[in-house]
């Protein structure tokens, strides 16, 4: 079982929230200092740039087939974030946190945020997760609801989909999440994957 399933949403945000304060409390830690660390890969990374970098060796890891460490590095990455979101108030609160700080701190631009969130879906899809991966996909349209830019937002049709597809993989309702990847969509989707089976994967193959 992974750390996010384990520990809970809320906790996630909890933690998050109670480090921000803690943060607060104490000396500030320079941004534009070298990241104290024990990962090889991080060294001489600044510690503004440690979730840059954690969303880059992670997709890195992803692609190379070392899915424990995707795992961990986008779990770190996610945490930083806020965590798994439930709701849009948890999405404005998670941005809070970061937002004031953005300006030392990066924490990506919005697509990147989004990603990380896609890319750790996926990992829980492989692990026979559904039920993490489809919240996976629904923080990154609720951190998308709260971007800066109003047309972009909560667009991202691939996300919607794939809510409705872990959603039928769970024998629960997912027509309103089909529906607002239909509605976002610049084109019709193809009829063939209009309403998929609860069998189907994002990759295709059976989820097991």
């Amino acid at each position: 079982m992974s750390r996010l399933r384990s520990i809970g949403p809320r906790a996630l945000l909890l933690v998050a929230v109670l480090v921000t304060l803690t943060g607060c409390v104490g000396p500030a830690l320079p941004t534009d200092q070298p990241l104290v660390t024990d990962d090889p890969k991080l060294a001489g990374t600044l510690v503004r740039d440690k979730v840059l970098w954690q969303y880059r060796l992670g997709l890195a890891a992803l692609r190379a087939g070392r899915d424990d460490e995707a795992k961990q590095r986008f779990d770190d990455a996610i945490l930083t974030m806020g965590g798994i979101l439930a709701d849009r108030a948890d999405a404005q609160r998670a941005r809070s946190l970061w937002s004031g700080e953005e300006r030392k701190t990066f924490i990506g631009e919005p697509y990147e945020r989004v990603m990380a969130y896609y890319y750790r879906a996926i990992l829980y899809w492989r692990d026979g997760e559904p039920d993490n991966a489809r919240a996976c996909f629904r923080s990154g349209q609720l951190l998308d609801s709260v971007a800066e830019e109003g047309d972009y937002r909560a667009d991202y049709v691939l996300l919607d989909y794939l809510d409705g597809l872990a959603s039928a993989k769970l024998a629960a309702d997912g027509s309103d999440a089909f529906a607002r990847a239909e509605k976002s969509a610049r084109h019709p989707l193809p009829p063939t994957i209009r309403r998929p089976t609860s069998s189907s994967s994002p990759s295709g193959a059976a989820a097991r």
